[in-house]
């Protein structure tokens, strides 16, 4: 039995992984698209060097990301380009209002560009799943069995298994070790009041356990990994093709997705504009929240309908340490975050809010117009007892909490509208999270500025799915049942963040890989 995986983002691998599992013959289509071939060179080269003999005008040129200096929340790029942000293709349109995000064509979908966070889903953000945490363990162990994980153990375990047992740790910013310091000297009441914190949990390999491709920390983190320790699923692609006769398809573009009698046809067009299409006994969709919106929407039950894409929102907020970090505005360290503290206040949120801590680091410096130290070194000097006390958390609501985005095509299925739509309950329930944080951290020496918080527009975060939630006993349309099947078919599934039912303030790239897993492993395939 020959079945297709539309896209190579984590939910693709996963999904492609569980219908290996099962002896299935598996294809994968994709665009594919990477970076171009003089950075690529360029990376090749840096990598077989130590990063003191790295040339400052190559660093240069791989750091380029305007983004980091302008006002609102900065967009990734990989190593200076800007490829992996795809906006839209003249046989894929998208027109986008209110909101910066945008689909993605690059081979590893949006892990080329990702902070590597992972965390599971608390039990009680499941209540509107279709299923709880304990269908998901066996899968959430089998991401985790391929995934580096640098963590430790801490309080967070409870309500966020590790569900791996080996672990590992990269080097954590000093400013970050002091503040997780000072939390457990607090630890108790911390927790009575329903916090829980403790070093960040990032799919990421350190050189003790892959010494070819472990952290060495050079502090390039949000610009790219010269030597490739942060989990991307293009590798895993190409290990799958190498080891499990996977067949990658790639530089095509699925437009159209259409179930017959005994097989499911995909049509694609190609970069030149050639047209294809080919039938598979069945069809897994992880082309992307966006994409796969996009082809659900083109189903001849369920053209015209207008969808919502959930989205769990983001907000920055600086924070200020009563005392400095000695020398923490110069150290190189990585550029990832290096605490998470999730609270669970009752008498605030029935929720889990997310809260992921960075040190001050380049991107920082940059918004102040102080990263050259050469250039700036009196402002740096002068700023100094500031900057090593400053800090970054990204704070992550609640899909229940956040905006969404509005998703419908034209009427000829050419062009897909997402409009952002502000949630009136975002910025207050924000505000009361952010002045929680402000209390708590009295009590650590560590001040949240809350008002100088800045709210990130609905899908800039680019955590969002729940167009077409599983349900139980689907009942809309837009529907779909535990297996991510559309009312009417059933050889197609859809098996990325699409078809959750909710989208919780904590990391969104483990659960739905765990749960596309679960669909490639267990799905009802035609006999």
């Amino acid at each position: 039995m020959k079945v297709l995986v539309i896209g190579s983002g984590p939910c693709g691998v996963a999904c492609t992984k569980g219908l290996l599992e099962r002896g299935c013959n598996v294809a994968m289509i994709d665009a594919g698209e990477g970076l171009d071939a003089e950075r690529r060179e360029l990376i090749d080269e840096l990598g077989k060097l130590e990063p003191s003999e790295w040339d400052p005008a190559d660093v240069t040129r791989l750091k380029y990301n305007p983004t980091f200096s302008q006002p609102g929340v900065p967009r990734r790029r990989l190593f200076g380009s800007d490829f992996v942000f795809a906006g839209d293709r003249e046989y894929a349109r998208l027109e986008v209002k209110d909101t910066s995000i945008t689909a993605t064509y690059a081979k590893g979908g949006f892990s080329t560009v990702w902070g590597a966070s992972v965390l599971p889903i608390a039990e009680s953000d499941m209540r509107d799943w279709p299923f709880g945490m304990s269908t998901l363990e066996p899968y959430y162990r089998r991401v985790m069995r391929d995934l580096p994980l640098s963590a430790e153990p801490g309080n967070h375990e409870t309500h966020f298994p590790f569900f791996k047992e080996n672990i590992e740790t990269i080097p954590l910013p000093a400013q970050c070790a002091q503040l997780l310091e000072r939390m457990r000297t607090r630890e108790s009441s911390l927790v009575s009041k329903g916090i829980r914190f403790g070093r960040s949990r990032l799919a990421v390999s350190n050189r003790q356990s892959d010494p070819e491709h472990g952290c060495i920390s050079c502090g390039l983190c949000v610009y790219g990994c010269v030597p490739g320790a942060i989990y991307n699923s293009a590798t895993e692609v190409e290990t799958l093709r190498r080891t499990q006769s996977l067949e990658y398809i790639s530089g095509r573009i699925v437009r159209a997705v259409t179930e017959l009698a005994d097989s499911t046809r995909v049509s694609w067009r190609d970069a030149m504009g050639a047209t294809g299409s080919a039938d598979f006994a069945a069809v897994f969709v992880a082309a992307g929240a966006i994409n796969t919106t996009r082809l659900l929407l083109k189903l001849p039950n369920i053209r015209g309908e207008r969808v919502n894409l959930l989205d769990s929102q983001k907000c920055m907020l600086p924070l200020v340490n009563v005392r400095a970090t000695k020398g923490a505005v110069s150290e190189v360290a990585p550029i990832m975050a290096g605490a998470f503290i999730d609270l669970h206040p009752s008498d605030i949120d029935e929720h889990w809010v997310h809260t992921q801590v960075y040190a001050v680091n380049e991107p920082m410096l940059r918004r102040l117009r102080v990263a050259d130290a050469s250039r700036n070194w009196i402002a740096r000097t002068v700023l100094s007892p500031v900057l090593n006390r400053s800090m970054l958390a990204w704070l992550s609501l609640h899909s229940d909490h956040s905006g969404t985005i509005a998703a419908q095509l034209d009427k000829d299925g050419e062009i897909l509208t997402l409009t952002a739509q502000e949630n009136p309950r975002t910025k207050p329930h924000a505000k009361r999270v952010a002045k929680r944080l402000f209390r708590l951290g009295l009590n650590f020496g560590t001040v949240f500025a809350w008002p100088a918080m800045q709210m990130g527009e609905p899908g800039s975060g680019h955590h969002v799915g729940g167009s077409f939630p599983m349900k139980r006993e689907p009942r809309a349309r837009t529907d779909t049942d535990i297996w991510g099947r559309p009312p009417g078919h059933s050889r197609l599934f859809a098996v990325d963040s699409t078809v959750m039912p909710s989208i919780a303030a904590t990391t969104i790239t483990l659960p739905a890989m765990a749960n596309a897993w679960r669909i490639g492993r267990e799905a009802p395939l035609p006999v």
